[in-house]
C-alpha cells in the first residue's frame, strides 16, 4: 500500500520571493498587486505539479514569535515588512482560498516552525512528507531530514 502524501508549501518564503522578485504592479487604483500575482503564479503550478492527498500554506504570522522571547535580538537587523507587502498579505489569504488551499498559521509561530512541527507529525503518522520551500534552512528543524524530500523551488 502506497503511502499518502502530504505537500507543505513555505508560503511566507514564496510571498518575500514574489514581492522582491517582481516589478512593482498595481491595480488601476493604484494597490499594490505583484506579491498577490508572484505568489498565486507559483501556487498555481505547484498545484499542477503536485498530486497529494494533502496540500497546504504554510504562513508566518507575524515579527512576534517564541524565538524573540528566547533571544530578544532575533532578526533585530532584518527591517520592516513594507507596508507594500503588508497591505497584499489578505488578499494572499484570499488567493490560497480560491485555489481551495487550506493555509496554517499560528500566532508566535514562523512558517519554518509549523512546516517541521507538522513534517515530523505527519511523517508519524505514515505520511510521505515533500516540503516546498526556497529555504535550505529548512532542513536544521527537520527530525530526521531522511523521512522527507524537501524541494527547492526555483521560479523559472
Amino acid at each position: 500500500m502506497m503511502k499518502k502524501l502530504a505537500v507543505l508549501v513555505d508560503g511566507s518564503s514564496f510571498v518575500y520571493r514574489a514581492f522582491y522578485a517582481l516589478p512593482q504592479l498595481t491595480r488601476s487604483d493604484g494597490k499594490p498587486v505583484g506579491a498577490i500575482y508572484g505568489f498565486s503564479s507559483m501556487l498555481f503550478g505547484l498545484l499542477e505539479k503536485h498530486e497529494s492527498d494533502l496540500f497546504c500554506v504554510m504562513l508566518d504570522s507575524g515579527r512576534n514569535t517564541f524565538r524573540k522571547d528566547l533571544y530578544p535580538e532575533y532578526k533585530a537587523n532584518r527591517s520592516e515588512t513594507p507596508d507594500e507587502l503588508r497591505s497584499q498579505l489578505p488578499m494572499i489569504a484570499e488567493a490560497c482560498e480560491a485555489f481551495g488551499v487550506p493555509i496554517i498559521k499560528k500566532e508566535g509561530y514562523e512558517a519554518d516552525d509549523l512546516l517541521a512541527t507538522y513534517a515530523n507529525r505527519l511523517s508519524e503518522k505514515d505520511f510521505s512528507v515533500r516540503i516546498v520551500s526556497p529555504d535550505k534552512d529548512l532542513t536544521q528543524l527537520i527530525d530526521d531530514i531522511r523521512s522527507y524530500e524537501i524541494e527547492n523551488y526555483h521560479a523559472r
